[in-house]
């Protein structure tokens, strides 16, 4: 749960709550590979964040791997 408090010049606050608990684990992956693509151009380094993306975790001694979410 992430809580943030923004004030503006005029005295005026306002308090942001957001769960993003949920989010990382709905990322794309072929959206977020395409996305970086567009901004970094060194095709071993987009190789390595998919790699990243689809190394999955050991959980119980048991390999999960996904297609969406971030580890």
């Amino acid at each position: 749960m992430l809580k943030a408090k923004f004030c503006v010049q005029s005295d005026k606050c306002m308090v942001v709550d957001v769960d993003l608990a949920d989010f990382f684990d709905r990322v794309n992956h072929d959206i977020l590979i395409d996305r970086f693509s567009k901004r970094v151009k060194d095709q071993s380094i987009i190789r390595l964040a998919r790699t990243y993306l689809n190394a999955g975790i050991m959980s119980h001694g048991v390999l999960q791997t996904w297609v969406q979410g971030t580890p």
